[in-house]
């Protein structure tokens, strides 16, 4: 890998592609592609990848929820931003392969409803994840039948208030004890 020469201080190499997120790397020097510079812990490059977040949409009142980014070598960085609606929040946590961002700032209006931008600041890379919806949460008046087989299908009925499927990113879904279907 060809390096740059900046100045008598400093010089400048691109880190290459084909690693994956997690994975260190030593990173040593040469004037003839043959005498490296010794390797040191010192000199450790980590590879660092975010996959994506979920969900992406939630109820307006979610004071105490998190969106869960999924990545790998995530605890890199000792700068790290949620944003939403334009506005950077740190994150509730952070480990190697997750970082949960709250999923409302502090002071949001509880019944403000619809689309915001959301993203991750990464040590001062952005990454844009769109839009995150807020709706008014759903409430269950009844469930019919509320008994059924232990084997086949079964069909369950939900009546209520403020069911829709109408936004992006809407994933209308089932959660019977732990199943998620």
């Amino acid at each position: 890998m060809p390096a740059i020469y900046m100045d008598p201080q400093t010089v400048m190499c691109v880190s290459p592609n084909g690693f994956s997120g997690g994975d260190k790397v030593n990173v040593q020097l040469t004037y003839n592609d043959e005498d490296y510079t010794p390797a040191s812990d010192k000199l450790v490059f980590r590879y660092y990848a975010i996959f994506g977040s979920f969900p992406h949409s939630g109820p307006s009142d979610a004071y105490n929820e998190v969106i869960v980014i999924k990545g790998a070598g995530l605890t890199v960085s000792q700068n790290v931003m949620c944003s939403l609606n334009s506005t950077e929040i740190a994150p509730v946590k952070i480990t190697d392969t997750m970082i949960e961002c709250p999923m409302a700032l502090p002071n949001k209006d509880p019944y403000s409803t619809g689309n915001v931008k959301f993203g991750l600041l990464f040590d001062k890379e952005w990454s844009d994840f769109g839009n995150f919806y807020y709706y008014k949460q759903i409430e269950v008046a009844s469930l019919v039948p509320n008994f059924g087989p232990a084997e086949g299908l079964g069909d369950l009925y939900f009546s209520g208030i403020d069911f829709r499927n109408d936004f992006e990113g809407a994933q209308i879904g089932c959660k019977l004890g732990e199943s998620i279907g």
